[in-house]
């Protein structure tokens, strides 16, 4: 099977439940997901690359090592995840819940982030080069030693925890929080075309 233990690239999947499969080492690569439950599957070393996974719940899922470049995760869930090196470049997560999702020494360079939700998140050391993160919710996150550098801050809000600098690089950071009448036509605009998103309501 090559690199992969399985492959279900291109797969049509939409809404499926698959709460704690194992799905190591499989490849979803440009897989149809949106919509589908995934809590605390074993995603650890899967590709999923271009995968569509717009309002999936991929929450307490073990997505360590996992390849998730130019994937689609707008309003995901993925609390308490665990994304350790996980490869996020491009990746589409606009309005995502990320609470306490562990992505200590991730690549997210170019993310987008956008009204996302990193409360106390921990984001040791990863790559955050480029994203955008506007309007994203970043209290308590730790950020000790992770790059940010080029990185769009405007109207994030929250106290994360950062390194002394110059280890971490924040540009332009903002400490107020934007209006709700911002932050509704900020999500309207990341998922607008996207659909079967189901949107989730935002608690301030």
């Amino acid at each position: 099977m090559g690199e992969y233990a399985l492959s279900l690239r291109g797969r049509d999947l939409v809404g499926a439940v698959l709460n704690e499969i194992d799905l190591r080492q499989v490849d979803l690569s440009g897989a149809k997901l949106r919509g589908s439950w995934l809590f605390a599957a074993n995603l650890q070393g899967a590709s999923l690359q271009g995968t569509e996974l717009q309002g999936a719940t991929l929450a307490a899922a073990n997505l360590q090592g996992a390849r998730l470049n130019n994937a689609k995760l707008q309003g995901a869930r993925l609390e308490s995840a665990t994304l350790q090196g996980a490869q996020l470049f491009d990746a589409k997560l606009q309005g995502a819940r990320l609470e306490k999702a562990a992505l200590q020494g991730a690549a997210l360079t170019g993310a987008h982030l956008q009204c996302a939700f990193l409360n106390n998140a921990e984001l040791q050391g990863a790559s955050l080069d480029g994203a955008h993160l506007q309007g994203a919710s970043l209290d308590g996150a730790q950020l000790q030693d992770a790059s940010l550098a080029d990185a769009s801050l405007w109207r994030a809000y929250g106290t994360p925890i950062l390194a002394e600098p110059p280890r971490v690089w924040v540009k332009n950071p903002s400490p107020q929080a934007p209006t709700d009448e911002q932050l509704v036509q900020w999500e309207k605009d990341a998922l607008e075309g996207v659909d079967n998103v189901q949107v989730f309501e935002r608690r301030l």
